[in-house]
């Protein structure tokens, strides 16, 4: 039974694409560098533990679906952290730009 499952889980693609997306959300909000192969097998390993729990108390339970909606909530997560990623980058080049004094591009009316 313990194969099976091992076999089941390296099938779960929606949930590895789940797990990534996560992975790279924390580094947007700050997460520390070099910890997220640790997040990962952390997030796999819930997964992993969510799979047997899922097995043993409601084995008729569609699998395959559950991992459809993991990677629809993945694709979401990541369309969320681009939009949000890219609402806030043109702040971000002005202030580049300003400070480096560069002609055109970096010019305010601020007062400050």
């Amino acid at each position: 039974m313990f194969e099976n499952l091992i076999v089941q889980f390296s099938t779960l693609a929606g949930v590895a694409a789940l797990v990534a997306a996560l992975v790279n959300v924390f580094k947007i909000f700050g997460m520390p560098d070099g910890s997220a192969p640790k997040v990962s097998a952390g997030l796999s390993l819930a997964a992993f533990i969510a799979l047997v729990a899922l097995k043993i108390f409601a084995p008729s339970a569609d699998v395959a679906a559950l991992d459809g909606q993991a990677a629809d909530l993945a694709k979401l997560a990541l369309y969320a952290l681009g939009f949000f990623v890219q609402m806030g980058l043109p702040a971000q080049f002005h202030e580049l730009f300003k400070g480096g004094s560069v002609p055109l591009i970096g010019k305010s009316n601020s007062a400050g």
